[in-house]
């Protein structure tokens, strides 16, 4: 069956993977080892970094290593000096006796311990369940420590008597929170005087804001140009000699003019223009010749203010009256038409504050800005456009 005459069915039938036409695989063979523990044959299959015959073999190998490892490290170690203790805190410990041996020992933790060892902490605590097993059998409710009481203190603010009882905090020195935020505000209003750096007057800082050193912004300002001013950068500016390619004089350049992208070559704006002229980049032309040249150029039908000219473009306007305009040269068409154009804007008065040529212009077709009116001017297409200003 040849390409053309294949079903749909056939041609959607995904190719089925397998090894190309005329390709034999290679048959594949066990690799036979040694094994590294107990040196008995075996067959690798196709783990190829196997070294033992079994399981077994394989924890003892692993067991070898490790130990061959920390046999290593404590030999490193017996070659080093030792180590100095770490110091457990900073504070000095307390000595006292343990409750269960009598034992002296160093307590190094805030905590208030009473035992010297994990052994007599558990002694002791065997005691107190003991000792409240029998309370409990002789009928007898738990009483605990008697407490002493907290004592009387007095509110900074009103001036109240009050009790504080909590052992985890600062005694309190006001009675409740609306006396605190009394004295917190008592506390920010108390104002320092300090003198200013730049006019020595006195000035009234808020506790915050005690590292002002100025009185105003003003002095501030002016300290940080007197700062800037006084900074010796000379350190800073790297000066380079150079020779100029005109005159010949020798002059200074600092390193980041030298490594720009166009270094300078001539020491003065005089040297410069010689060598544009020499180069040819500036042609020399006195005033006189500058105004024959846009004489000529006002003149010429391809320069000058004429229809002719090579950037004038084919126009058709339609005034507010409804009087349809053909013309080419927008600009000359403007200034023949001043009155005109002025009497839609509003007058001569406001004539020569509009500019008739970029409102009219908008309204061309070829515009990507274009606009549908300026002024109640609109475009005509009629399809028949003349040259020359034409009044229907």
């Amino acid at each position: 069956m040849n390409e053309g005459q294949m079903n749909e069915g056939q041609m959607n039938e995904p190719k089925k993977r397998g090894p190309k036409l005329g390709t034999v695989r290679r048959p594949w063979t066990p690799e036979v080892r040694r094994c590294v523990v107990c040196d008995t044959a075996f067959e690798a299959g196709r783990a190829y970094q196997r070294k033992t015959c079994s399981d077994v073999c394989k924890y003892k190998l692993l067991n070898r290593c490790l130990h061959a490892r920390i046999q290593e490290k404590q030999a490193l170690k017996a070659n080093q000096p030792p180590k100095p203790k770490r110091q457990r805190c900073l504070h000095t410990p307390v000595v006292r006796p343990c409750t269960v041996c009598g034992k002296m020992f160093e307590n190094w933790t805030t905590k208030r311990k009473q035992t010297c060892s994990w052994e007599c902490r558990s002694e002791l605590l065997r005691r107190m369940a003991n000792r409240q097993f029998q309370l409990v059998r002789e009928g007898k409710p738990h009483q605990p420590p008697e407490r002493i009481p907290p004592p009387n203190l007095i509110c900074a603010v009103c001036g109240k008597t009050f009790v504080y009882d909590n052992k985890w905090l600062n005694i309190r020195s006001t009675c409740s929170k609306t006396c605190t935020r009394k004295l917190q505000s008592k506390q920010r209003r108390v104002n320092l005087n300090n003198t200013c750096m730049m006019c020595g007057q006195t000035f009234v800082v808020n506790p915050r804001t005690r590292k002002r050193k100025m009185c105003s912004r003003k002095c501030l300002r002016k300290f940080m140009l007197h700062r800037l001013k006084n900074i010796d950068r000379s350190h800073l500016i790297v000066w380079r000699s150079l020779t100029c390619v005109v005159c010949g004089k020798t002059f200074q350049q600092t390193g980041k003019q030298f490594n720009s992208y166009s270094p300078k070559r001539t020491c003065s704006p005089e040297c410069k223009l010689e060598r544009q002229r020499q180069t040819g980049l500036m042609t020399q032309l006195s005033p006189e010749a500058y105004k024959i040249i846009g004489e000529k150029a006002a003149a010429h039908p391809k320069t000058g203010h004429f229809e002719t000219n090579q950037h004038a473009k084919d126009y058709s306007l339609k005034s507010p009256d409804g009087e349809i305009f053909q013309f080419r040269n927008l600009a000359l068409f403007i200034d023949r038409h001043q009155e005109l154009i002025a009497s839609t804007v509003g007058g001569m008065k406001y004539y020569k504050f509009t500019n008739a040529r970029s409102g009219l212009s908008v309204l061309a077709p070829w515009r990507k800005d274009r606009q549908g009116s300026w002024h109640g001017w609109k475009w005509y297409d009629d399809g028949n456009t003349t040259s020359g200003d034409t009044l229907e």
